[in-house]
This record gives C-alpha cells, structure tokens and sequence, in this order.
C-alpha cells in the first residue's frame, strides 16, 4: 500500500476533500521535511486524520533524514507518550516499512549502484590489481580487497545523493550484499 493510500485510509471523513491535506501529503511524498513533521504531528495526535502513532513515528523519521530541524524533538515526545506496547507496535511497523521501501526501491538502486561503479571502473580496477594477491601455490587473497570494496561502499556509494534518497537503513545487509555483487561482477 502506498503512502497516499495509507493516507486516504487515515483521514477522519469530515477532512475527505480537505484540500489542505491533500497538499500536504503530496509535500511529504516529494520529501519535504515541514510537510513530513507536519504530518508526523497530526499523526500523533490524531489532529485531522486518525491518530496513528506508527504514521507518526514514520512520518518524523522521514523529515529528521531531511534534515527538519524539530522532528526529532517531535519524535522523542511521542516515545514518552507511547505505552511500551505501542512501542513494540511501532518498531514491527517501522521494520515492515523499511524492508517494504528498500524492495519497491531497489531495481533503482540496482541501476544507480552500476552507474557508480562504471564513474569509477579504472580506479576500482587498478585497486583490484593492487590488492589481489597470489602465494607461490595459487591461492588467492582477498582480504585487501574487500577492505577496499567496504571503503567505496561508505566513502562513494552511501554519500551519492540518489542512493541516500532511496535507502533508508545503509546497514541493510541485502545492500551492502548488492553492491558487492555489483562491484564483483563488473570487476571480477
């Protein structure tokens, strides 16, 4: 279910053709931070559309990754208002949703992934020929390597603007197991 459809389902019938909703849910969708926190207050308190603390906690957490500079402070409230229930409901919410929005996005990550390493193919090329290493006896070494492929993840991949937009959890290990794969296949 998208999050206008989450949306829709959530508004109070009274607030059905509010025009000021729809705005700004549409905001929000195209990750503008006021928008997100604003969204995340009438989450929380059930101003406007049905109190859903899980929207809430989402809706907040969307506008701290943009930057909002009062969301996080929002989002703490609602942790101290929460029941330790509702807070278990929410944490299995937010899982669900992270795992959700890492699959519908990851055909576009799969591609961004590829058009990185391609920017940098003759760098990560000549690494590989640094770092790779045979012993007298044919075996194979690695381990340089891959300290190398942990470094272009963190210091190329996580910090391009479309792959941050895309991703919510960096520490996702079907990620990290993405760009690995990438990297191999292109590189060898």
């Amino acid at each position: 279910m998208g999050l206008w459809d989450n949306f829709k389902k959530n508004i109070l019938s009274q607030n059905d053709n509010n025009d000021e909703l729809v705005q700004i849910i549409s905001l929000a969708e195209q990750g503008d931070a006021n928008a997100q926190n604003n969204l995340g207050i009438m989450y929380a308190t059930g101003k406007g559309v049905r109190k859903n603390y899980s929207e809430a906690w989402k809706w907040y957490s969307l506008a701290i990754k943009n930057k909002h500079p009062h969301a996080a402070d929002n989002r703490e409230k609602l942790a101290k208002t929460m029941t330790r229930a509702q807070g278990v409901e929410v944490d299995n919410n937010m899982k669900k949703w992270v795992q959700s929005t890492f699959e519908e996005n990851k055909p576009v990550l799969e591609t961004r992934i590829k058009e990185i390493i391609e920017q940098h193919i003759e760098t990560l090329r000549s690494k590989h020929e640094q770092t790779v290493y045979k012993d007298d006896y044919g075996n194979a070494f690695y381990d340089k390597w891959d300290k190398e492929i942990d470094y272009f993840i963190e210091k190329v991949i996580l910090v391009d603007h479309q792959i941050d937009n895309l991703l919510w959890d960096s520490r996702n290990p079907i990620f990290y197991k993405l760009c690995v794969t990438a990297i191999k296949n292109i590189i060898g």
